[in-house]
This record gives structure tokens, C-alpha cells and sequence, in this order.
């Protein structure tokens, strides 16, 4: 009779401790699973993967009463290549406040040019955009002072990506906006107040499903940054093996 109570509570011990353990995996399954989900004014629905709000998401973005968010900046839009950043005109902004917008997967598109002011010395390059007109079009007057002061920044030629530190290096102090020019249909169209990340997902080699088309990223012409996923005709999905993968359009 000893014997038998023994074995029972030796088989309830297994139990319990099996449940533990499926408990913990659960645990830390939910922990790496990456949500997508924000109930806000500016994203209603789910952000694809590689973007979500938790731990397991590559690009982690914050859900904030303001929108979605880069730190302070919010994010209008994510297309399939770019992360869209709202940035509004501002006098006396300090340029080392777009630093958060450089990160392990994001940096400043070179299609964006920043506006500058308070350089202590001439920008070298060429920018499509004339700071006046910028202004103009903003109808800010606050500025104007300065405005004989304002340089436009886009980067090297050749160059994808910008990094922080050759903004940061045109020691100008203040940003006072940015603008976008974006290709459609053959034409150009500038967009005010914006400032356009390319986005990858870290790693070597691509993890995409197989009805997804793998594209590298590259910062100039050597360094690989990582790649994104996009599914072929016909498919629909984020096109990441660990997201939604592809699957067949409703019209196929």
C-alpha cells in the first residue's frame, strides 16, 4: 500500500512538472511571437512582418496615443521598400534628434533631402531642392531670419542610404524639414515634410518563402545592410517565411 502511494505521487510530480515546462514554452513562444497589431488614428490594421510592436519583431515600431511611432517621429506609411516619417517644418530643431530614425534595420533614404540651417560651413554635393522654395511653400515666416542660412542636404552620389554620421558631420545645428521626391508613373512629384527610410531585414542570406522574390539591400556599392521579401505575381503575403509567407491572390 506504501509502494502504491509512492508511485502516485511520484506520477503526480511528473505531471506537474511537465506542465511547467509546456507552461514556460508557451510563455516564451507568445514572447517571440511578433505582434503587429495598434489600434491607432494613423494604422488600423495589422503591420506585416518584419514590423510589429513586440520582442520578436525584427523591426520593432512603439503604439503610441499618437500613432505609430519612431521615437517622437510618426509614421505615416510602410510600403515595400520604405518607411514613411512624418517631419513637420520646425525652427531650431536640433539635428541629433533624427538620430533614432538611423537603426540596425532603417536609415535615411537619400531620396530625402534635409534642410539645414546654421551651418558653419558650405555644403559640397549636389540637392535637387532650393531652400527658399521649401520655405515658401511651407508659408513659414519664423525662419526667415536664418533663411540666407539654409542649406539642403542629400547625400554622395551614388549612395542609397545616408548614414547619421555624414549629417552630422555638415555641422549645421538645426533641421528645419525635409522633402522626398517620388518616382510614379514615369514623373516626379516632391513630397513635403517627409523623410523616407529604407527598411531590411538583418541576415546574410534570405529567409524568403519560396513564392517570394529576395532583394538585397545595399549602402553603395560593397556593403550588404540585409534584404527584403516580396511575393511573385499572383501571390499576396509579406513574402517572409516566419510572417504570412505568399499565398495565391483571391483572383488566381
Amino acid at each position: 500500500m506504501i509502494f502504491y502511494q509512492a508511485s502516485k505521487l511520484s506520477f503526480s510530480v511528473t505531471i506537474t512538472i511537465l506542465y511547467v515546462i509546456f507552461q514556460a514554452k508557451s510563455f516564451n513562444a507568445e514572447i517571440n511571437k511578433c505582434h503587429g497589431s495598434c489600434k491607432t488614428s494613423n494604422f488600423s490594421n495589422s503591420l506585416p512582418y518584419p514590423f510589429g510592436f513586440s520582442a520578436g519583431c525584427p523591426i520593432q515600431l512603439n503604439c503610441t496615443e499618437t500613432g505609430v511611432t519612431i521615437g517622437k517621429f510618426v509614421v505615416l506609411n510602410i510600403t515595400s521598400t520604405d518607411i514613411v516619417i512624418k517631419l513637420p517644418a520646425k525652427c531650431d530643431r536640433e539635428v541629433a534628434s533624427i538620430s533614432v530614425l538611423f537603426g540596425e534595420n532603417y536609415a535615411l533614404s537619400s531620396a530625402t533631402s534635409l534642410l539645414l540651417e546654421n551651418c558653419s560651413k558650405p555644403l559640397s554635393g549636389p540637392c535637387e531642392i532650393r531652400p527658399m522654395f521649401i520655405e515658401g511653400s511651407l508659408k513659414l515666416n519664423s525662419c526667415a531670419a536664418r533663411s540666407d542660412n539654409m542649406s539642403c542636404f542629400n547625400g554622395a552620389v551614388g549612395e542609397n542610404l545616408l548614414s547619421f554620421d555624414e549629417i552630422n558631420n555638415t555641422q549645421c545645428r538645426f533641421l528645419f524639414s525635409a522633402t522626398t521626391a517620388v518616382a510614379s508613373n514615369s514623373a516626379v512629384s516632391l513630397e513635403l515634410e517627409r523623410v523616407y527610410l529604407g527598411w531590411w531585414h538583418k541576415g546574410e542570406y534570405c529567409n524568403c518563402d519560396q513564392n517570394a522574390n529576395c532583394t538585397q539591400v545595399m549602402k553603395g556599392n560593397s556593403t550588404v545592410m540585409g534584404y527584403r521579401c516580396s511575393c511573385k505575381e499572383g501571390y499576396e503575403g509579406d513574402g517572409f517565411k516566419e510572417g504570412s509567407g505568399c499565398r495565391r491572390g483571391e483572383s488566381i
